[in-house]
This record gives C-alpha cells, sequence and structure tokens, in this order.
C-alpha cells in the first residue's frame, strides 16, 4: 500500500534529510568564519566599529540563511509531496522544518567554534561524527534500546536533535508525544542553541586575526 508505506518511510526520510542538510550548513558554517580570519580579511571589517561578535554572528547567519533556503525547498517540496500525493496533514512537516531550523543552528554554530581551533576540514569530520552519534543515541532511545556509560550521556545531557524531529513528524505514523515532552526537548533545544552561540562569540574574541 503506497499510503501506509508514505506514513511508514515519511517520518525517516524526513529526519534523515534534515540530518544531512544540518551537516551541510555546518559545512558551509566551517568555511565562512575561519577562512576570513585566516586570510586576514576579517582584520578589515574588525578594523571599523564592528565587535568580533556581531561579525562572527553575521558570519553564522549567512551560513543559516543558504542552509535554511535549501531546507525549505527540500523538507518543503517533501511535506507538499506528502500531503498532496498520499493525504497525509502538512503540520507534522512544518513543525519538523520548525524544528530542523534549531537543528541546524546548533550544528552551523558548533561547527563555526570548532573551526576557530582545527583545520577546517577535519573541523566539519569532527562535527560530522558527533552529530552521527547524537542521531544514532536519540534514535536507539526512542526504539527503546538503552546504553548506558557515555553514550547514554549524549542521550542524557546531549542536544535531542534526532529526538526533536521524530517527536515533530511521528504524527504521521499515529504517534503523538506528550505536550510536556515536546516543551522539554525544545527547551533542551534552545538551551543548547544558547549555549553554541555563547561559546561562539567566547571563542571569536580569543582569536587574533593575522
Amino acid at each position: 500500500d503506497a499510503a501506509l508505506l508514505a506514513r511508514v518511510s515519511g517520518p525517516v526520510l524526513f529526519a534523515s534529510t534534515s540530518l544531512l542538510l544540518s551537516a551541510g550548513t555546518g559545512l558551509v558554517a566551517c568555511d565562512l568564519l575561519a577562512r576570513p580570519l585566516e586570510q586576514g580579511v576579517a582584520t578589515l571589517w574588525l578594523a571599523r566599529p564592528v565587535g568580533r561578535g556581531i561579525y562572527a554572528l553575521s558570519r553564522l547567519a549567512g551560513a543559516l540563511g543558504l542552509g535554511l533556503t535549501a531546507a525549505m525547498l527540500v523538507l518543503g517540496g517533501a511535506t507538499a509531496l506528502l500531503a498532496a500525493r498520499h493525504g497525509l496533514s502538512p503540520l507534522p512537516g512544518l513543525v519538523g522544518l520548525a524544528v530542523h531550523a534549531l537543528d541546524a543552528a546548533i550544528v552551523a554554530t558548533l561547527a563555526m567554534t570548532v573551526s576557530l581551533l582545527l583545520p577546517r576540514l577535519l573541523a566539519f569530520f569532527v562535527v560530522l561524527a558527533w552529530l552521527q552519534l547524537v542521531a544514532l543515541a536519540n534514535g536507539s532511545h526512542m526504539l527503546g534500546i538503552g546504553f548506558g556509560g557515555w553514550f547514554g550521556a549524549i542521550e542524557h545531557w546531549g542536544p535531542p536533535i534526532g529526538t526533536a524531529l521524530l517527536y515533530a513528524v511521528g504524527p504521521w505514523v499515529g504517534l503523538a508525544p506528550a505536550p510536556s515532552e515536546m516543551f522539554a526537548v525544545g527547551l533542551r533545544l534552545v538551551a543548547w542553541l544558547a549555549g553554541a552561540i555563547a561559546l561562539l562569540i567566547w571563542g571569536v574574541r580569543r582569536i587574533e586575526p593575522r
């Protein structure tokens, strides 16, 4: 049954595509700040009355603008197709798109921060490995597979990137989390984003441009 297959595969494909788009946004973010700092171009901007924090946030906004534009086309298009061809409600897809925006912002901010310490390509692979670990921990928790040690700590204390995505599109397969659970997951995402932005601003203020 094509409709049943769409209901089952839709959330998985939506979440997987969202993670790939977040990784792509992180790749762009790794280059947008580290490259001008290495090449000395950033000093031309910082010589003006522009603070380092504002400069870093403007570069981050550029990376997010590119990434979210691609996400609106891909994820928005997927939601429209599922609604038009299989009669699924577009609301979970729209909520998932909002969750993706938070996820991509966290990944891009952390990638930009790590790029201040490591070469850009290495920084991207570090953030990509971290994103995969977080998604794996979230997915195993959703499936009821419990892991202890540091892997369980990732699920308990890390950003619920995968969990939030599956919660958002879960109504497509009849899985509706409690509002309190959605609120707790959203609060953790916002807290991680605020912490990542603070870490980026702190890191860029400690870097001496060439």
